[in-house]
């Protein structure tokens, strides 16, 4: 724990800075020894994102930000997870959970990773994002292409960057239209 905690308050040694980088997957400009074509086929990519690109490729994220850009950042995030809201949340996790392991009565083996551990982080995060059960699995797309493109030996590869920017672009594509939505007529969901 005191190792752990030392940690976390010495940003000064131990910054998350470096996340910025490994995190993204998106250079932050481009490659001068990046080939005409893959400079083609990311900018061909990056099309049709509905928002700034340059303010997405140099936004913070929160787990790459140090105090008090963390903390800032944190206050925000927060207001969406008061104990009334996750409370909220037991009844849904339950019924997901449930889903996940209908079926597995009496059998002799269950690989869990497969039938619950990559289901319900999707899934809850779903929720909590107001998405409906029928577009979950645009979630596990997302989360499965931008980890192949931020992870492993294929990671900042010119194929990557553009594995990244097409999901960026989807999620972006499916998300910012809902957000503008919530900011018209605001609901009590975690995107408003």
């Amino acid at each position: 724990f005191a190792d752990v905690q030392e940690v976390v308050d010495r940003p000064d040694l131990f910054s998350n800075e470096a996340m910025q980088k490994e995190v993204g997957g998106l250079p932050t400009e481009l490659d001068p020894n990046m080939t005409a074509e893959d400079t083609q086929r990311l900018l061909s990519a990056v099309t049709g994102i509905p928002v700034d690109i340059a303010e997405l490729v140099e936004s913070r994220m929160i787990v790459s930000a140090d105090p008090p850009k963390h903390t800032r950042l944190r206050k925000i995030v927060v207001r969406g997870f008061t104990p009334k809201r996750i409370d909220a949340m037991g009844p849904s996790i339950t019924k997901i959970v449930t889903d996940c392991l209908t079926g597995i009565d009496g059998r002799a083996q269950v690989d869990l990773v497969s039938t619950l551990t990559e289901r319900l982080p999707v899934a809850v995060i779903a929720d909590l994002l107001s998405v409906p059960e029928q577009d979950r699995p645009k979630i596990s797309d997302w989360s499965d292409r931008i980890a192949a493109a931020t992870h492993g030996p294929e990671r900042g590869t010119p194929a990557m960057q553009v594995q990244m920017a097409e999901a960026l672009r989807d999620f972006s594509t499916y998300f910012v239209p809902m957000i503008e939505a919530r900011r018209e007529s605001p609901t009590d969901d975690l995107i408003s």
